[in-house]
């Protein structure tokens, strides 16, 4: 979660600044299966296009360009 934090101190400072889109910029739900095993869903609100990419265990996070995006269909982005 300090990892999600940090970035988008960087890149969406604007999202953390005001405590309402403070609020909205960030949720998680937890859906607990065992007492050590849960699913975790984390909703982040952004105003660019962004890709997750899962490498090792750490996930990264990349700025799509127009170029990038016009590239590919649209669907594999939620669109």
């Amino acid at each position: 979660m300090a990892h999600i934090i940090s970035w988008m101190q960087n890149n969406q400072p604007d999202a953390l600044i005001r405590s309402q889109k403070r609020q909205q910029a960030i949720r998680f739900n937890v859906d607990y299966i065992t007492d050590n095993q849960c699913d975790l869903t984390i909703e982040l609100r952004l105003s660019e296009r962004i890709k997750p990419t899962q490498k090792q265990e750490k996930t990264e996070f990349n700025l799509l360009t127009e170029r990038m995006i016009l590239q590919e269909p649209l669907e594999k982005y939620g669109y």
